[in-house]
């Protein structure tokens, strides 16, 4: 044989090698790296549960706190038979702030749970300044009450007097 003959049977040998090697090694490769990636892809997931179990954790301490909180807001509501007595403390807060109220409308009542919303609207008649402390004294109440809206205008009877309403939403608690 010569020298060329043996470069063939080598190239040949070398290809064969090759083709075997691809054909027998290539299916196994290939679920290998199938398998590497079902592997990244659960640790993954893992990180992902690990990152909600904590996050489900701090939302659970941050529902008990709010409870813990709404529990304390409930203890100091007014129970919806004191209802008179609010409409009492808002005359007198009218009266020293020297507004005079017209009539007392109620307007909506909502009953959730334990807890009852009664919205009212109020008919002032007084100086914007004095209005403006009513509103302030109503805010700054130690009752749950909620001013809505506010709307005046000019009394045409009186000079520098308005008139006007003030829309107030009441939370009690239900007895």
């Amino acid at each position: 044989m010569n020298i060329h003959s043996w470069k063939y049977a080598s190239g040949l040998l070398v290809a064969g090698f090759l083709a075997i090697t691809s054909l027998l090694l290539l299916p196994y490769l290939g679920t290998a790296v199938e398998k590497q990636q079902v592997l990244n892809y659960q640790s993954e997931q893992f990180e992902f549960m690990d990152t909600w179990q904590g996050q489900l954790m701090d939302i659970e301490q941050k529902q008990q706190l709010m409870e813990e909180r709404m529990g304390s807001i409930a203890h100091g509501l007014i129970e919806e038979d004191l209802f008179a007595s609010i409409l009492e403390q808002l005359f007198e807060d009218a009266q020293s702030s020297l507004v005079v109220i017209q009539r007392i409308q109620p307007t909506e009542e909502i009953s959730s749970g334990e807890y009852i919303i009664r919205n009212i609207l109020i008919d002032v008649t007084g100086t914007y300044h004095n209005i403006a402390g009513l509103v302030n004294k109503i805010e700054r109440s130690t009752m749950l009450i909620q001013v809505n809206s506010v709307e005046l205008e000019k009394d045409e009877q009186e000079l520098n007097m308005l008139q006007g309403s003030v829309n107030l939403e009441i939370t009690m608690a239900r007895k």
